[in-house]
């Protein structure tokens, strides 16, 4: 999660915050469970749907600042019922994971630590200067904030 805090934190901040209701939409609930996982799996070696579903929470809690209650139930509902939008926020999330590891999902993060860096906050809240950065942060305006407010 230490991935994807500091790019919500850079939204909120721009964007003056984020309504609770945009973490409820499918395509939110999609992008962000998935890039949660993808995020859960590189750090560790996850090996059952239960221990995976509570990551998810937790991290979705910890990301959004709400409690974890019903975001277990919604993305089992949004992608049992395979909903477009659910599924357009997973596969962006797959997309946005593989620019900024530069790896397919089976792979290991090669290189992940210079992108991690290159969005990394200063104590202001403001994206440190770094070569690949501006490419970073235009797929996740794409891929997630210009999602919020539809």
């Amino acid at each position: 999660m230490a991935t994807i805090a500091p790019l919500v934190a850079t939204s909120r901040h721009r964007l003056q915050g984020i309504p609770e209701r945009a973490w409820f939409d499918p395509y939110m609930v999609g992008f962000m469970m998935m890039l949660i996982t993808l995020s859960a799996r590189r750090a560790v070696n996850i090996s059952d749907s239960q221990t995976l579903g509570a990551v998810q929470t937790e991290a979705w809690s910890e990301i959004t600042d709400m409690r974890p209650t019903a975001i277990g139930e919604e993305t089992l509902h949004l992608s049992a019922a395979s909903h477009n939008a659910f599924e357009a926020g997973c596969m962006n999330a797959v997309a946005f994971d593989t620019a900024l590891y530069g790896t397919s999902l089976a792979g290991v993060a090669v290189g992940a630590s210079d992108v991690v860096d290159q969005i990394e906050l200063d104590a202001n809240g403001a994206a440190q200067t770094m070569s690949n950065r501006e490419r970073i942060l235009a797929l996740w305006q794409d891929y997630f904030d210009s999602h919020l407010f539809v």
